[in-house]
C-alpha cells in the first residue's frame, strides 16, 4: 500500500484497513475522523459525528503504546461527558 504524505492519520489508517492484504476490513465498517488535528478533538469530533449521531456505545481507539495512556484518559473525559444528543441512547454509557 503506497499511501501520499498528504493523507491524514486517519484516512491512512482507514486505507490500510481496506487493503490488508491478509484481514481486509470491509468499508461498511470503516469510518474515519477527519476533522480534528489532535487528540482531543479527536475525541469530540469522533463522539459528536459518530457514536452520538449512530448510538454507538462500543468505542475501540486504536492508537500506539507510547500514546495509549494520553489516549484513554481524554476519551474517558469525552465519553463521560453528559450527552447533549437527543439521538444518543438514555444511559450514555459508552464502553471503551
Amino acid at each position: 500500500v503506497v499511501l501520499s504524505l498528504w493523507y491524514g492519520e486517519s484516512t491512512a489508517s482507514a486505507a490500510y484497513l481496506l487493503q490488508h492484504g491478509n484481514y481486509p476490513i470491509p468499508e461498511k465498517y470503516v469510518y474515519a475522523e477527519t476533522t480534528s488535528y489532535d487528540t482531543i478533538s479527536n475525541a469530540f469530533y469522533t463522539r459528536t459525528s459518530f457514536t452520538d449521531i449512530a448510538g454507538w456505545r462500543k468505542l475501540l481507539v486504536v492508537t500506539n503504546e507510547f500514546h495509549i495512556e494520553r489516549s484513554k484518559a481524554i476519551f474517558d473525559w469525552i465519553f463521560h461527558a453528559p450527552a447533549t444528543s437527543s439521538a444518543t441512547n438514555d444511559d450514555g454509557g459508552y464502553e471503551m
